[in-house]
C-alpha cells in the first residue's frame, strides 16, 4: 500500500513537471510565431511607433545592402502608414508599416524577384532584423 502511495505521489509530481514544461514550450512557440509568412513575404508586429519602426527599417535596409528607392507616408482615419521601397541587385523590396497600437506597429515585407515570384526567406530575414532592432 505504501509503495502504491509513493508511486502515485511520484506520478503526480512527474505530471506537474511535464505540464510546466509543456506550458513553457507553448509560450516559447507563441513568441516564435510573432513573425509569419504570407503568400508574398513575411509579416509581424514590432515594438515602436510607425516612425520608430520606419527608422529601424531604414537601418536594416542599409545593413542588408538594400538601396532605398522610395518612401511614402499616409495618415487616414487616425492610422498612420509608411511604405519604404528599396532594391538589391536582384530583388525589389517593399516594407509596409502601419500603427497597431500606440506602442506597436504591424509590418509586412515583400521581396519580389520577378512579376510572379517572391523570396519569402529574404522577406522573413528583413522582418527578423527589424524586430531584433
Amino acid at each position: 500500500m505504501l509503495s502504491n502511495l509513493v508511486r502515485m505521489v511520484a506520478l503526480i509530481a512527474l505530471s506537474a513537471v511535464l505540464a510546466a514544461c509543456a506550458a513553457a514550450a507553448a509560450g516559447a512557440a507563441g513568441a516564435a510565431t510573432g513573425i509569419y509568412l504570407t503568400s508574398r513575404g513575411a509579416s509581424g508586429v514590432v515594438r515602436g511607433s510607425v516612425d520608430e519602426v520606419a527608422r529601424k527599417t531604414e537601418r536594416v535596409y542599409a545593413d542588408m545592402g538594400i538601396a532605398i528607392t522610395g518612401r511614402e507616408r499616409e495618415a487616414e482615419n487616425g492610422r498612420l502608414e509608411v511604405e519604404i521601397k528599396g532594391e538589391t541587385a536582384d530583388l525589389d523590396v517593399k516594407t509596409d508599416i502601419e500603427s497597431e497600437t500606440s506602442t506597436s506597429s504591424r509590418i509586412h515585407v515583400e521581396a519580389q524577384k520577378s512579376a510572379v515570384e517572391w523570396d519569402q526567406d529574404f522577406a522573413k530575414a528583413v522582418v527578423e532584423r527589424i524586430v531584433a532592432q
